[in-house]
């Protein structure tokens, strides 16, 4: 175990590894918070196997979690459905084997999602996880059920989204249920949020925040809905949430930011 010297929080540093959807197999994603000043420090915690490379953690944001900076996303190990959003054929066998790596790598960070492969990236994380439950953060997502159908973001919908993942993961909380690129008008529901505070206050998920289409979609769900954390797509080639003040806005608001698609969907990588 090293201690890490303290360091700043850089703009550079809030990105989140993925795989194109052309790929195949689970993606890689990095959680960042952006730290309120007078925050502790990031800690080295983890080192992993055969690497010289530590893994660090940080809080998200006012969520009340520590996640490990980089995180898996786990969209592809849906498999493939139908319509343009699948990411193709995957083996089952596989993902596990790469779910239970990243655990043991140091990762603690799972973002999937009820859309992902109609669910079923959610039921792979259940049973990966399903004896190392204490040992993960997992984050899903409501409002999609599916690419399909329309989303629904009415209170009563969200909730029940949040008890099929329930199911589906194995366990009685989801840590982190953000809703999945929510339009502007459901963000100014303030009965959708009381919806999201009723489920913590049961105990049914740890935290709640938004994934959200664009930036400036972030941006609302951070000041109209007071989100505490927001995720975004943040890459060398896609700039606008540094450009559109997103990163700045979470940083005064002590938000946390979940940046995806930092290989920009595999073109960064030519995969």
């Amino acid at each position: 175990m090293h201690r890490a010297r303290p360091r700043r929080t850089h703009h550079q540093d809030l990105v989140r590894l993925g795989q194109s959807p052309r790929g195949r197999g689970a993606g890689l994603a990095a959680a960042n918070a952006v730290r309120r000043r007078g925050a502790p420090h990031d800690r080295l915690v983890a080192r992993e196997p055969g690497r010289g490379r530590a893994v660090k953690y940080r809080a998200l944001g006012r969520t009340g979690l520590s996640v490990s900076e980089i995180g898996f996303g786990a969209w592809g190990i849906g498999g493939r459905t139908a319509g343009t959003t699948s990411y193709g054929d995957t083996d089952d066998c596989t993902l596990l084997a790469a779910l239970a790596r990243a655990l043991d790598g140091g990762i603690t960070f799972f973002d999937t999602s009820a859309a992902y492969g109609d669910g079923h990236s959610e039921a792979l994380i259940g049973q990966a996880f399903a004896g190392r439950r204490d040992k993960v953060v997992i984050a899903t997502k409501a409002g999609y059920e599916s690419w399909d159908p329309a989303p629904d973001f009415s209170a009563a919908a969200v909730v029940a989204s949040a008890e099929k993942s329930l199911a589906r993961l194995r366990s009685d909380y989801v840590d982190l249920l953000q809703l999945h690129n929510p339009p502007a008008e459901a963000l100014r529901d303030p009965e959708l949020r009381r919806a999201l505070e009723r489920l913590q206050a049961a105990g049914k998920i740890r935290a709640w925040g938004v994934s959200a289409k664009s930036p400036a979609e972030a941006i609302e769900a951070l000041t109209a809905f007071e989100a505490p954390m927001v995720q975004a797509n943040f890459n060398m080639m896609d700039v606008r949430a540094l450009e559109s003040g997103l990163l700045a806005e979470a940083e005064r608001r002590g938000a946390g930011f979940v940046g995806r698609t930092p290989l920009c969907f595999g073109f960064l990588s030519g995969t």
